[in-house]
């Protein structure tokens, strides 16, 4: 019987196994936790980011102060019309928009933790891709610490993550997406497994350096095979008939192999990559690496920059907030120096409360924080989206955490919160799209019939 026993025993680990190896955090090294603790503390523009413990969770309960600001009273994503929160222009954008052909449109949306998990993005991406066409969640990270809204995985426990926020600050080297997977030893693996079949995407890229033999396979049969040996940018791409369930990728032979991107893409429309950084202030895009931003550029042709960062501001009080206009203006002319033809988009600090005196009530510096952000976008000519005011005005935090679209934090967003502001933020642009057409093809034809008035006049 003692077979048997084992037979039962390893039935009953499998079955827990794969109920469980898709859980909503991957349990990783000590040092990556103490990572997830922290968050960097706002410091003088010209010396080093400082690292600081955390702000806890507040927990429900206690009164509340609220401005007099109207809080949104919408209880479902049925927002249609126009709502005036996005200014500036996004007139190189827009362009590219109207005039989409063969070859993809790239948005990099740059954030902190308020869009880990796809948040905000994963609607906002839907959104234009029905509209303008595209498939694909865009950059997908090597190593996951929080489940994603598209149920999408990517499994590996052999890349060791190099971010601009925790180390190698004086080098990296970084490129456009401000991190990189180096692998632990000669060889390797992961798993992106589609866990729900609805994250569709038909090619598969790495972005990498170094040496390495990479495989891919999809269900029993390698789908793609090569060897590369690049100190600089070298791309391998995978083509798919149709969206695998299953994809796993090895690596061997592998000398000083780093992953700078992986995007699960389509070959036209738009697509979308959500960047997110826990605990960044700003994008710290000043510790990019010039010549690999370069040679990713050419093959990624960014169109749009989001800059969505401000949740770790926000505790940090102080009297002057001229350094962090200063960082967020730093970080946009940077990119604006490698990308000049992009056209890019800064998305303000959301609403958030805490408690005082027993009293849950908005934090007073918010007004400021949000003022330097909308004058680094004017500064820089950046377009600016006012989030807090998407949101319901100051203290609405509040009605969203009791309709179930913010946490009891009273700073970090639901899927659903998220799944909101996406679609508010994609109508807005859609708004502000349809108007620059509308204008672009009247000065198209004011230019077209000017000449023939002026021929008639000689004549």
């Amino acid at each position: 019987m003692r077979p048997f026993h084992i037979f039962c025993f390893l039935l009953i680990v499998m079955i827990l196994v794969t109920g469980y190896r898709f859980r909503d955090v991957f349990y990783e090294e000590q040092s990556i936790e103490i990572m997830e603790t922290q968050q960097v503390a706002l410091g003088e523009l010209e010396n080093d980011t400082l690292i600081r413990p955390g702000m806890p969770a507040e927990k429900d309960g206690g009164g509340f102060i609220i401005s007099e600001k109207k809080v949104s009273e919408k209880d479902s994503i049925t927002y249609k019309n126009a709502s005036g929160f996005l200014s500036g222009k996004l007139d190189s954008f827009f362009m590219r928009l109207s005039h989409l052909g063969d070859k993809p449109l790239r948005v990099i949306y740059f954030g902190d933790s308020q869009i880990e998990g796809d948040h905000i993005t994963y609607t906002f991406r839907q959104k234009l891709q029905k509209e303008f066409g595209g498939a694909g969640i865009g950059f997908m990270p090597a190593k996951m610490y929080f489940n994603t809204t598209h149920n999408l995985a990517v499994v590996t426990n052999d890349f060791d993550v190099h971010s601009v926020t925790y180390s190698d600050k004086n080098g990296g080297p970084y490129g456009m997406y401000g991190k990189f997977y180096a692998l632990k030893n000669e060889s390797g693996k992961l798993r992106i497994v589609n866990r729900s079949g609805k994250a569709d995407f038909r090619i598969l890229r790495f972005i990498s350096s170094g040496k390495s033999n990479i495989e891919i396979i999809s269900g029993s049969k390698t789908v793609c095979s090569k060897f590369i040996d690049n100190e600089g940018v070298e791309i391998t791409e995978c083509t798919f008939e149709q969206t695998p369930e299953e994809v796993k990728v090895f690596f061997n032979e592998s000398q000083n192999f780093k992953l700078h991107g992986m995007m699960l893409d389509s070959e036209t429309g738009v697509l979308v990559d959500n960047v997110s950084f826990r605990g960044n202030l700003t994008l710290m895009a000043h510790r990019f690496n010039v010549e690999l931003v370069g040679q990713m550029k050419a093959h990624l042709n960014p169109t749009l920059f989001v800059l969505h960062f401000g949740l770790n501001v926000i505790p940090d009080y102080r009297t002057d907030y001229s350094d962090y206009r200063a960082a967020l203006e730093r970080d946009i002319r940077f990119l604006q120096a490698q990308v000049p033809s992009a056209s890019f988009l800064v998305i303000s600090a959301s609403d958030m409360m805490h408690k005082k005196g027993g009293e849950l009530v908005v934090y007073e510096n918010i007004d400021d924080i949000i003022r330097v952000q909308h004058e680094a976008a004017v500064n820089t000519g950046a377009a600016f989206w006012d989030m807090q005011e998407a949101m319901g005005g100051e203290g609405a935090i509040q009605h969203w955490v009791e309709k179930g679209w913010a946490r009891s934090d009273y700073a970090h967003l639901t899927l659903e919160g998220g799944n909101y502001l996406g679609e508010v933020l994609y109508e807005d642009i859609i708004n502000a799209y349809r108007q620059f057409i509308q204008t672009d093809s009247l000065m198209q034809k004011q230019e077209s019939e000017s000449p023939k008035h002026i021929t008639m006049e000689e004549k």
